[in-house]
């Protein structure tokens, strides 16, 4: 029986266990920003339409700077994939129309931005990895996470990994893409803004800064061949295509978070919306990019 028809609801081997399927409905508010916000999780940015708008942007940002949809090198007979925080659904469904022998299954906390009609061997459901994943152990042979360093705390990172490590099947590869809110070549504004977001971020207990650790943890948990890179990408106009779509991009996140951190530290809205004006000019100046990290490791075979 397939993972797809057993997650389906279909008629279940008595050895395995029971997933639900039930659609999660954290619930929500609309700030004074009119940005709707989950009450009820550590996640810094909205869900709200806008935000998907930004978060499909934002995969074709990534994959146009990549020229990929993913970093290890996963081998071309993945049978089982899974896709955690998997915001509109986005990459799950092209890597399922990539890999179309593949099972793949995209996890979100809330249904309410998937996308509709996924391909036949894609399904989108809701799950939360702070609260463990409804998967048996060694499920997929590819376990796939990226930019969600504003949604899990910092004191949670390693058992996150743990997590994730867990059903990734022997022979199975385990990768992450993260932010880390790190500038090359950075202006002093877009440098104080840096260290602004860092220090605002870790009060709320979140913490870029732990990052590069991720891929120290996906050695400790026994992962082999692990491998991680810094992948700096031009910010601005000044760096062509790739630098225009970023910082663009980099600009709409700016904005879904301005009014998480200004109502944090008491700042008005129009102080930062300033700031970010000044830090996007310096962009342009001094010739600035900005680094995203990937991390990703391969479960040894039994």
């Amino acid at each position: 029986m397939s993972l797809l028809s057993w997650l389906f609801g279909q008629k279940k081997k008595p050895s395995e266990t029971p997933v639900s399927t039930t659609p999660v409905a954290p619930s929500s508010s609309v700030w004074s920003d009119n940005r709707t916000r989950l009450s009820d999780t550590p996640y810094l940015l909205p869900k709200d339409a806008a935000e998907d708008n930004r978060l499909d942007y934002q995969h074709y940002v990534i994959q146009f700077s990549l020229g990929t949809h993913y970093v290890a090198p996963i081998p071309q007979t993945l049978k089982r994939i899974l896709d955690v925080g998997t915001g509109t659904g986005i990459w799950a469904i092209e890597i399922a129309r990539q890999f179309p022998e593949a099972e793949v299954i995209g996890i979100d906390i809330s249904d309410s931005s998937f996308k509709k009609d996924p391909p036949e061997n894609c399904l989108l459901q809701t799950g939360n990895i702070l609260e463990g994943l409804a998967f048996p152990d060694q499920t997929f042979n590819y376990t796939h996470q990226r930019f969600l360093v504003a949604a899990i705390p910092a004191a949670r990172w390693r058992g996150v990994v743990h997590e994730l490590v867990r059903i990734t099947a022997p022979g199975g590869w385990v990768e992450l893409l993260e932010i880390n809110n790190i500038f090359q070549n950075a202006g002093p504004e877009t440098m104080g803004l840096a260290r602004w977001i860092g220090s605002v971020s870790q009060a709320m207990g979140f913490d870029a800064n732990s990052v590069p650790s991720i891929g120290k943890w996906l050695t400790e948990e026994g992962l082999q061949r692990v491998e991680t890179q810094d992948i700096v990408v031009p910010l601005g106009d000044w760096g062509g295509r790739a630098g225009a779509l970023l910082k663009r991009d980099l600009l709409a996140g700016f904005d879904a978070a301005r009014s998480v951190y200004c109502a944090q530290t008491k700042t008005p809205l129009e102080a930062f919306d300033k700031l970010i004006q000044t830090v996007a000019a310096e962009w342009e100046e001094y010739h600035t990019s900005y680094t995203f990290h990937a991390s990703y490791g391969k479960r040894a075979a039994k």
